[in-house]
């Protein structure tokens, strides 16, 4: 019942100062009327005494009837508001003005803070009675909660990058409302989609699959997600990420969808353009003539192009990788290289031309010529990139060239 309406049956109640039997019989039966009530009545005097309230009143502020009786209305208000509340009684009693919907906050009995809309209005006092203050009051906590979070979800939505539709699970998964993202991503208005069905970003090459698995997802009532090509008003394609998530009441029964959409289409773009960066330095690493390798700052291979079979004749550039380096360094050489290999990592971006004997396959000793690149603190690689290439010797031996 409305504050309004139950205003019109209030202002009926009987004058107490009558003492006919009919006068007492309305009074019973206004008694009556006000415990079974489903809102809290009250009547106070000006100080915030109780003259009256019903049973509803009472248990909406957590106290036995016997324990409100010694309270005044203020004493139940929070620091917050027990001023603001004050002053309007003041007001009304000064000028029998009314209000239908002020909110008080109230502290129950058990220390939880509860949100009241109140009405207050003046009843007319019978000769030698002081002024009585009375009106209705309804807990109005749980809908200032939702409400605030209907807000905040608001918000949310509109501050949000990725696309939101709202769809209803009655009415065959149709669009009830999208955010700012879902138009700039889709082309789409909020007007132009509100009542349409989610399917109308599908086109002819969208996988059926993926489309039979959001439709089983929605029917059988769980979150689904999937990668799927879509379409945007123009028709031009782009590749979607969609979720559904199920939002269900207080009663665990189902009340919307929540779909999210995440344009991927740059991102694909981008890995296409990373692949094929990788497969051109794959095919000129593995097509070029000098063996290009990777160090580790301890010396450990991490990589060997092809070219390693043509030059050192190792079968596969597995069969060294996780070797150290220097294990292939003949021994009259390794001792200054590992040195020299030590101070040379210690200098990021640093680049040396060096020359040292490797051991072949069949265990002889080649002349390697190397530059040497210092990369350990360059993501991804952090390594030593080597790029070498085999040298003539003079009678097996080193020449006088740069070493490390």
């Amino acid at each position: 019942m409305k504050l309004l309406q139950l205003f019109g049956l209030l202002s009926k109640r009987p004058k107490l100062g009558r003492r006919n039997g009919s006068g007492k019989e309305i009074e019973k039966q206004y008694r009556s009327f006000l415990e079974d009530m489903e809102d809290g009545y009250y009547e106070i005097q000006i100080d915030g005494r109780f003259v009256y309230f019903n049973n509803y009143f009472s248990r909406l502020t957590g106290y036995k009837p016997r324990q409100l009786q010694q309270l005044s209305l203020y004493e139940l208000l929070t620091d917050d508001c027990r001023g603001r509340v004050e002053n309007t009684f003041r007001k009304i009693h000064r000028t029998g003005l009314s209000t239908n919907h002020m909110e008080w906050t109230i502290l129950r009995q058990d220390g939880v803070r509860r949100t009241f809309e109140a009405s207050i209005t003046l009843r007319a006092p019978l000769t030698g009675e002081e002024p009585v203050m009375r009106g209705v009051v309804r807990d109005i906590t749980d809908y200032k909660e939702n409400e605030e979070a209907l807000r905040l979800g608001t918000r949310a939505m509109t501050a949000t990058n990725n696309g939101i539709i709202i769809i209803d699970p009655k009415n065959i998964y149709s669009i009830i409302n999208c955010n700012p993202a879902f138009e700039k991503i889709t082309g789409y208005t909020n007007d132009e989609v509100v009542g349409k069905y989610y399917t109308l970003l599908f086109g002819p090459v969208t996988d059926s699959r993926a489309i039979e698995s959001i439709r089983q997802s929605l029917e059988q009532e769980y979150a689904c997600r999937t990668i799927v090509k879509c379409y945007r008003k123009n028709e031009n394609p782009f590749w979607n990420e969609m979720k559904f998530l199920p939002v269900r009441d207080s009663y665990g029964t189902l009340s919307h969808y929540v779909g999210i959409i995440n344009d991927l289409t740059e991102q694909f773009q981008n890995q296409y353009k990373l692949r094929e960066s990788e497969e051109r330095f794959r095919k000129l690493i593995e097509n070029a003539s000098d063996l290009i390798s990777v160090i580790s700052e301890d010396g450990i291979i991490l990589y060997e192009s092809p070219s390693l079979k043509r030059i050192l004749g190792y079968d596969s550039v597995r069969y060294r990788v996780g070797q150290n380096i220097f294990d292939y360094v003949h021994p009259d050489d390794r001792v200054d290289a590992v040195s020299a290999f030590s101070r040379f990592v210690k200098n990021p971006g640093n680049i040396t031309k060096f020359e040292l004997r490797m051991k072949h396959v069949d265990g002889t000793w080649r002349m390697m010529e190397s530059i040497s690149h210092n990369l350990l603190n360059n993501p991804p690689i952090f390594g030593v990139i080597l790029n070498s290439r085999e040298l003539p010797t003079v009678n097996g031996s080193n020449t006088d060239e740069d070493k490390f």
